[in-house]
C-alpha cells in the first residue's frame, strides 16, 4: 500500500497474501477488488484462486488480521462483505439478497446495513 508523503506516493504497508501468489500455470492467485485504509483498519475486498469472495481485515491497533471466507456474519447469521461508507468513522456498509418489501410491487430492494468496527 501507497500514501502521499511529502508530495510522492510511498510504500507504508504490504498485504501478505499467502504465498505462493502465482499458481502452477502462472496465473495470479489472488485478484484484489479494493483496498481500504481507514483511521483503524485496513480491509480489502479479493477473489482467491478457487472463485471464492474474501474480506480481509486488518485491525492497525492490535496488529491483527483476519480473512472470512464470503465475508463477515451478521446479526442474522448470513455473510456479508463490509464496503466504506465513511471511512474516516470506521462506518462500512453491506447489502444482502433481494427480497420484495410489498408483495403487489414487482421489484425487489437488497437489505442494507450500517455497521462501525470498534
Amino acid at each position: 500500500m501507497f500514501q502521499i508523503n511529502d508530495g510522492s506516493l510511498k510504500p507504508f504497508a504490504k498485504l501478505n497474501f499467502k504465498k505462493p501468489h502465482v499458481n502452477d500455470q502462472g496465473y495470479r492467485r489472488y485478484h484484489i477488488f479494493n483496498i481500504v485504509n481507514t483511521p483503524s483498519h485496513i480491509t480489502s475486498n479479493y477473489v482467491g484462486e478457487g472463485g471464492d469472495h474474501f474480506l480481509f481485515l486488518h485491525q492497525k491497533e492490535t496488529g491483527r488480521s483476519y480473512n472470512f471466507k464470503s465475508g463477515v456474519l451478521d446479526n442474522q447469521g448470513d455473510r456479508v462483505m463490509l464496503k466504506p461508507l465513511v471511512s474516516e468513522e470506521n462506518i462500512y456498509y453491506y447489502s444482502k439478497k433481494q427480497e420484495y418489501t410489498d408483495q403487489s410491487n414487482q421489484e425487489k430492494n437488497p437489505t442494507i446495513g450500517i455497521v462501525r468496527l470498534k
